[in-house]
């Protein structure tokens, strides 16, 4: 991983990736199956994530966003 990805983001993927270890996947298949898909929705919503920060951080070096400035 980059220095640049967001704490955040950075320990919620760290986090899927340890639920999505077989030892942490139950074995019956009807739990099996909704934990699997509870996980690639969460996969899916990090990306989002990463992807919109992303672009908003090569956008404002782009300068096409201003920044903000701090109070």
């Amino acid at each position: 991983m980059s220095s640049n990805t967001h704490p955040t983001l950075a320990a919620q993927l760290l986090e899927l990736e340890v639920m999505s270890d077989d030892r942490h996947v139950p074995d019956d298949p009807a739990s099996r199956e909704a934990q699997l898909e509870k996980l690639e929705m969460q996969a899916a919503m990090l990306l989002r994530a990463a992807t919109r920060q992303g672009n908003a951080g090569s956008e404002q070096q782009n300068g096409e966003i201003e920044p903000t400035a701090k109070e």
